[in-house]
């Protein structure tokens, strides 16, 4: 059997070497592009000189949002399961309607499906990780007014415990009330799909899908505190023994997200606050050393191995706006618009210092006149001089009938590579009085293009893969229960479903679909003055 030992050698050298890590060109990229996004100056800004930063990366990811979310969100479910014969008809209707409740209501549907198409617009990779969450969770809750008896109704339930009570007496009925705090620990498992935070997963360097089932080794790495390590059934012998000056130290991404400065990492007095680093991985190891790698889920505590066991899937999925042929990492919308913002960027600063050059002009003061009266620059105040020539104004060219042009071409090219185009928007009202219905009917489609090739690529790459997978996890850890089903009451028991693979993935109506015909008063009609 392999060491301990060198199976965290192995998992360190896959973690600094790994694409997506830390020390790599994909972390610079996304650095660069949350600031292009954010609106931080570039750092070569000039006193005294426009800092403008113009934020055409956030503009347009924010307006890609609504008709990518429009597709998964509006109509019919967006995915449903496919029946294999005639029997198996009602079963996977069943299932679909399961697994679409536990994906859209029990984890926040909307706001996960959110939260992956806009990390996906801004960085070459997006991840998201659909897992088992088992352990134990500690809820503190505050009772008032309560009498015995509605105290031991409270407490008729298990794993509660009575932290706190206190007393008071009803000054109309003279009754003893209490209030009470109670401790309810919860250990019921929960199916959990989260999207994760990029800078903490980690892709075999030699990778060359999109799809991680078959990757050799991926790696989820979040900073978690003693707490919540506890909570996860960790020993604290091994957690002291895990705990090292190394602790702690975040990635510089990570710093970016969580902007308090406290690190209580040394202080006795918060222990449970300790942050260690946990290593999730799915990898292909000859743990046994019979000469065939087989997958392993391994959990490293920073430098200690806690758990190392055989798996036979692994729980993440990625995500990119435009794939490449034989690559892992993609390329994203935001990242074919950084070189348009800095262009952009600068053409609004010079237009800015040649328009605060144009209303502000210096003044050029000869031997004749009085220095003091131009320093005061009082308004309408007197400037004395021996003669009309000695004060005289810089005479300075305004550069915006030649800017303003350019600025137009800048956006055309902007619409062009992002595919995010006016028409894609809310057309004008001249736009409507001035088009033929079915010439704008055609703008409007050729617009939407881009938009409906992104939402497939998310309803294959993504979305069908979260359900997949959810739907097995329901099926290896789901409890019996009713759900209304066609308007019945049905038990639905996941142990009982078959293994399933085919679905089909409904791309929806988007914004632009639904357009059909504008009001009569808006079509096209003579000129009239």
């Amino acid at each position: 059997m392999m060491e301990d030992s060198e199976l965290a050698k192995i998992i360190e050298g896959h973690v600094n070497d790994g694409l997506g890590s830390d020390r790599g060109q994909i972390s610079n990229t996304r650095k660069e592009v949350y600031d292009r996004y954010t609106g931080e100056l570039y750092g070569d800004e000039k006193e005294g000189q426009s800092r403008v930063t113009t934020r055409d990366i956030q503009e347009t990811i924010e307006w890609t949002l609504p008709p990518l979310l429009r597709h998964f969100t509006a109509g019919d479910p967006a995915v449903s399961f496919e029946p294999e014969g005639e029997a198996d008809e009602q079963q996977a209707e069943q299932e679909t309607h399961a697994v679409q409740q536990q994906f859209w209501k029990d984890n926040s549907g909307f706001t996960v499906l959110y939260l992956v198409i806009k990390s996906i617009l801004m960085n070459p990779n997006a991840y998201v990780k659909v897992s088992r969450e088992e352990g134990t969770r500690v809820v503190y809750e505050r009772y008032r007014n309560l009498d015995l008896a509605e105290i031991a109704m409270v407490m008729d339930e298990d794993d509660l415990e009575i932290m706190e009570q206190e007393e008071s007496v009803d000054d109309t009925t003279g009754e003893a009330r209490y209030e009470i705090k109670i401790k309810r620990t919860l250990t019921k498992g929960r199916n959990l799909v989260a999207v994760l935070p990029e800078d903490e997963v980690v892709v075999d360097n030699q990778w060359t899908e999109l799809d991680l089932d078959e990757c050799p080794f991926v790696c989820h790495y979040p900073e978690m505190t003693h707490s919540e390590l506890l909570g996860m059934g960790m020993d604290e012998d091994f957690l002291e023994q895990a705990y090292g000056p190394t602790d702690g130290q975040s990635s510089e991404e990570s710093n970016r997200r969580n902007t308090s400065d406290e690190n209580n990492n040394d202080d006795e007095s918060h222990k449970a606050l300790r942050k260690y680093t946990y290593y999730e991985c799915s990898m292909l190891v000859d743990y046994d050393e019979d000469g065939i790698a087989e997958r392993r889920r391994v959990v490293k505590i920073n430098k200690e191995i806690w758990s190392n066991e055989e798996d036979d899937e692994q729980s993440i999925i990625a995500g990119s706006t435009i794939l490449m042929p034989h690559k892992h990492v993609g390329i994203s919308l935001a990242e074919l618009l950084l070189d348009i913002q800095e262009i952009k960027t600068t053409v609004w600063r010079q237009l800015l210092d040649n328009m605060y050059r144009a209303n502000n002009p210096r003044t050029i003061a000869l031997k004749g006149a009085n220095i003091a009266d131009i320093l005061a620059n009082r308004r309408n105040g007197v400037l004395r001089a021996k003669t009309p020539d000695d004060i005289r104004m810089e005479q300075v060219t305004p550069v915006i009938g030649q800017v303003l042009p350019l600025l137009g071409l800048i956006d055309e090219t902007k619409e062009m590579r992002s595919g995010i185009t006016k028409t894609s928007t809310v057309p004008s009202i001249d736009m409507l009085q001035n088009s033929a219905e079915g010439s704008y009917l055609s703008m409007v489609e050729k617009a939407d293009q881009r938009v409906d090739l992104l939402a497939r690529l998310l309803a294959e790459t993504v979305v069908k893969r979260i359900f997949i997978k959810l739907h097995g996890l329901i099926q290896r850890h789901g409890d019996t229960k009713e759900m209304k089903l066609g308007g019945q009451w049905v038990r639905v028991d996941p142990t009982s479903w078959r293994r399933r693979e085919n679905m089909t993935v409904k791309v929806g109506p988007g914004i632009q679909r639904r357009v059909r015909r504008w009001p009569r008063q808006w079509r096209s009609r003579p000129t009239m003055t």
